[in-house]
C-alpha cells in the first residue's frame, strides 16, 4: 500500500482603493490594488506491506513546495458618456517558487515577473441591449514540479501566456434575460517536454488556439418560476505547433459543447434549482485516439449528462440554510483517463450547510 499525505496552507491579503474624479470633462473611476499571496504544500509518501488496513509505513518521499507572489494592479474607467465607457488596466505580478526534498536536502528556486495589460469597453446601445468587448493578456505560472526539477535545477521557464479577445451583447427585455459572446484565446509559450543540456528537461514554446461562442438565456414564467440555459461551443481547440501535439489535432479535454439548463423556483426566502449539465465527447491524448487502449489511458471519452438539485432557505435576513445533491441519478461516466487510466466521474454526493452574517 502506498499513500500520499499532503498538507496545504494558504494565506493572502487583498487591498483595494477606489476613487472617482472628473478630468477634461470626463468622469473617471480608478481602482488601485495590491495582493499578497503565499502557499505551501507538504507532500509525504509512505509505503507499507502490512495490508489494505495500513495507515502508517516507511517514508519513501518527503517534499515541501513553497510559492509567494505580490501583485500590483491599476485600472481606470473613462465614462465618456452615460452609455459608453472604456477601461484600460495593467497588472504586474512577481512570484517566487521553491522546491525542497527533505530526504536529501536538495533545494531549487525559480523567480518570474509578468506584466499583464488589458482594455475593455461597454456601450449601452439601447436600454435592453449592451455591447461589450475586451482584449487582454493572460498568464499561468508553471507548476513547481515543472519549474524546478527533482534535482533542484531551475528549468528557466517563463509563464504560459495567452492573448484573449471577446465581444458580445447582453440585456433584459420584459421577462427575458440574455447574453451572447464570441471569443478567441491564442495560447503561446506553453510548457513542453524536451531533452536539453544541463539538467533542463522542459522548455516553453507550445502553441494552441481556442475560439468559439457562448450564450445564456433566461425566461421568468411567473414571479416565482423561471427557466434558464447557457452553452459554450468551441469548434476550434487545436495545436498550432511547438511539440505539444500534432498541428491541427484537437487539444485533449476540450469538449466542443457544454450546456447547462434548468428550472428555478424562488419565493419567500426559499429557492430551489434543478438543472441538467451536458458535456460532449472529448479526446484524452494529443494523438486524438478514439479506440480505447488496454490500460484505459487513451480513447475517446463519451459524452454524459448529470442532474443536480440545490435548495437555499433564508428564514431570516442574516441566516441562510443550503443543500445540494450532485449527480442526482448517480450516473456512471468517465471523467478522465490521464495519467493512470479510467477515472470515474463523481458519484451521487450531497452537501449541507448554513451561513450566518453578523453585520
Amino acid at each position: 500500500m502506498t499513500g500520499r499525505n499532503r498538507n496545504f496552507d494558504m494565506l493572502g491579503l487583498d487591498s483595494r482603493l477606489f476613487t472617482h474624479y472628473q478630468a477634461l470633462g470626463i468622469q473617471n473611476e480608478t481602482e488601485v490594488g495590491i495582493r499578497l499571496h503565499s502557499e505551501t504544500m507538504s507532500n509525504k509518501t509512505e509505503r507499507s506491506n502490512a495490508g489494505p488496513r495500513a495507515r502508517t509505513g516507511i517514508t519513501t518521499g518527503n517534499e515541501n513546495n513553497d510559492a509567494k507572489a505580490i501583485a500590483l494592479y491599476l485600472q481606470n474607467r473613462f465614462l465618456f458618456t452615460d452609455q459608453f465607457a472604456v477601461t484600460p488596466g495593467v497588472r504586474v505580478e512577481s512570484y517566487r517558487q521553491i522546491r525542497k526534498n527533505e530526504m536529501n536536502g536538495i533545494k531549487g528556486e525559480a523567480n518570474n515577473t509578468e506584466i499583464v495589460p488589458g482594455i475593455g469597453a461597454t456601450w449601452q446601445f439601447l436600454p435592453e441591449i449592451q455591447f461589450y468587448s475586451s482584449v487582454y493578456k493572460g498568464f499561468a505560472p508553471a507548476m513547481i514540479s515543472a519549474a524546478i526539477s527533482g534535482d533542484g535545477i531551475d528549468q528557466k521557464l517563463d509563464a504560459e501566456r495567452s492573448m484573449n479577445i471577446e465581444f458580445g451583447l447582453r440585456g433584459k427585455a420584459q421577462q427575458w434575460t440574455y447574453e451572447a459572446a464570441a471569443f478567441r484565446m491564442d495560447f503561446s509559450n506553453q510548457i513542453v517536454n524536451q531533452a536539453l543540456s544541463g539538467g533542463i528537461s522542459k522548455t516553453n514554446g507550445g502553441q494552441s488556439l481556442h475560439q468559439g461562442a457562448e450564450g445564456a438565456l433566461g425566461y421568468a414564467i411567473t414571479s416565482a418560476w423561471s427557466v434558464l440555459a447557457n452553452a459554450t461551443y468551441i469548434p476550434v481547440a487545436e495545436f498550432k505547433g511547438g511539440a505539444l501535439g500534432p498541428v491541427g489535432n484537437r487539444v485533449p479535454y476540450t469538449p466542443k459543447l457544454t450546456t447547462n439548463a434548468g428550472v428555478n423556483y424562488s419565493k419567500n426566502g426559499f429557492k430551489s434549482f434543478l438543472n441538467a449539465y451536458y458535456v460532449s465527447s472529448q479526446y484524452a491524448d494529443s494523438a486524438n485516439t478514439e479506440v480505447e487502449s488496454n490500460d484505459g489511458t487513451k480513447g475517446l471519452i463519451s459524452s454524459f449528462i448529470t442532474l443536480n438539485w440545490s435548495v437555499v432557505y433564508s428564514p431570516q435576513k442574516d441566516l441562510k440554510l443550503f443543500g445540494v445533491i450532485r449527480n442526482l441519478t448517480d450516473k456512471k461516466y468517465i471523467s478522465g483517463r490521464s495519467p493512470d487510466g479510467i477515472f470515474p466521474g463523481a458519484e451521487r454526493n450531497f452537501e449541507l450547510g448554513l451561513a450566518y452574517q453578523f453585520y
